[in-house]
């Protein structure tokens, strides 16, 4: 429920301060901020993850998720745009993103 991914966020965050160079932690605290509905921490965590990263493909859906969920169609495809330039062909992406970038 709530309260889990409320931990979760309080150990993500844990994570990337730890690591602030490894955008990983900050994808994970982006979700995490997601499903507890924190517009402005998803967001912060991103741009923190793409700063750590410009090229992290997990951050750039997350991203363009997120510009859509707002109604912002330019942000969207910007992410979307930059996820699709920094993508491994189809057969060399993890199956689990693949839904995503296709």
């Amino acid at each position: 429920g709530h309260g889990d991914a409320e931990s979760a966020r309080h150990a993500f965050q844990r994570v990337s301060a730890a690591d602030p160079q490894d955008p990983r932690g900050w994808t994970l605290l982006a979700q995490a901020c997601a499903a507890l509905g924190d517009m402005a921490g998803e967001d912060s965590a991103l741009t923190s993850a793409l700063k750590a990263d410009p090229a992290d493909l997990m951050a750039l859906l997350l991203r363009g998720k997120m510009a859509e969920r707002r109604g912002d169609e330019r942000l969207a495809a910007a992410s979307y745009g930059a996820a699709a330039t920094v993508a491994p062909s189809m057969d060399r992406l993890r199956p689990d993103l693949r839904p995503a970038v296709q």
